[in-house]
């Protein structure tokens, strides 16, 4: 069975389903880069927001495309 964990709860996948604009989510994400470099959210409300949005960035895959977005969280967790 595929799915997910969303909140602590079990969410199946749709087999089927209309599948992410991989345009779409680098989008989401550059804009949330965005948001957090000029101050106006976090880094942790934008992961987790586009995490529970589009399930797929929770997939390991090369150039991934929270990245950028990963690095801004690491520092503002360590600093």
């Amino acid at each position: 069975m595929s799915g997910y964990y969303r909140d602590g709860v079990w969410v199946s996948a749709v087999v089927g389903g209309p599948p992410e604009s991989t345009e779409g989510v680098e989008r989401a994400v550059a804009d949330a880069v965005k948001r957090v470099e000029s101050g106006t959210s976090t880094a942790r409300k934008e992961m987790k927001e586009l995490l529970g949005r589009f399930p797929s960035l929770k997939q390991d895959r090369p150039n991934h495309p929270l990245l950028a977005l990963a690095g801004l969280f690491a520092k503002e967790v360590l600093g």
